[in-house]
Formats: structure tokens, sequence, C-alpha cells
């Protein structure tokens, strides 16, 4: 009976110990990607000064605005994230079409409301930057964003030895 019990809390250890070893490294990667996030927001920033030439006062009134875009695009690109995954997963699963269908009527959904987001802010910038620096903001943001994807996608491949 002892053999059995001292099994048991054996298996029991090494299970709370795996545990704990991948939420530890899941926390380290959050970390990580949240100083990512950081780094990228502060570069963005310099950059935007720069390509829309802000002046301080602008700067001062328009980054409040352009940080609760950048929240909200961020949240609903994580959502989106999200979707894909589920979406993949059901794949491979024996999810109904149904389902399959309803999943990625929200990643349409989520992709739709990514332009929305930008629409609605707009309005918001033009209390502060003239139209020519909106242009320059909607420029900048889709090749920002093509940039960060291309170099986070290469540092992917170097990470898998591609």
């Amino acid at each position: 009976m002892k053999k059995y019990f001292f099994s048991i809390l054996f298996l029991t250890l090494c299970f709370v110990t795996s545990t704990a070893s991948r939420t530890a490294a899941q926390d380290r990667k959050e970390q990580q990607l949240e100083k990512f996030v950081a780094k990228v927001r502060e570069y963005r920033m310099v950059k935007l000064i720069d390509r829309l030439k802000l002046t301080e006062d602008q700067s001062i009134r328009f980054f409040p605005r352009f940080n609760k875009y950048q929240d909200e695009q961020t949240a609903n690109m994580l959502k989106g994230r999200q979707l894909f995954e589920d979406l993949d997963k059901m794949k491979v699963s024996n999810a109904t079409d149904a389902d399959i269908e309803k999943k990625i009527l929200q990643v349409l959904d989520v992709q739709k409301n990514s332009g929305e987001i930008l629409g609605r802010y707009i309005r918001d910038f033009k209390e502060v930057l003239s139209m020519r620096q909106i242009a320059d903001l909607v420029i900048f943001e889709r090749d920002f964003t093509r940039d960060i994807g291309r170099l986070v996608h290469e540092a992917q491949k170097r990470r898998k030895g591609e």
C-alpha cells in the first residue's frame, strides 16, 4: 500500500512540476511579446512624428487618440488570430460544416471590423491632423504593418533554422 502511495505521490509531483514549468514558459513568452509590442509602439511613435512632421502640440493631441486606435486594432487582431487558430483546428476535427461556416463568418467580420476601426478614428484624427497628414498616416500604417509582419516572419524562419 505504501508503495502505491509513493508512486501516486511521485506521479502527482511530476504532473505539478510539468504544469508549473509549462506555465512559467508561457509567462516568459507573454512577457517577451509584451516587451516586443512596447518596443514596436515606441518605434512607431518616433517614425510617425517624423513621417507626419508633427508639431509638439499636434503630438500631444494626436497620440492619445492614436493609442486608443492602436489598442482597438490590437484587440481586433488578437481576436482574429484566435479565430484563425480555431478555424485551423476545426479543419482537422470532426466539426460540422455549419460550425466551420460560422467560424469563417466570424473571421470575415473581424477583418471587416479592422477597416471600420480606422474609419472611426479618422474622424478623431481630423481634429488634429491635416488631410495630407491623415493620408500619410494611412499609407504609413499599411507600410509599417507590412514591414513588421515581414520582420517577424523572417525572425521566425531564423529561429526554426530555415
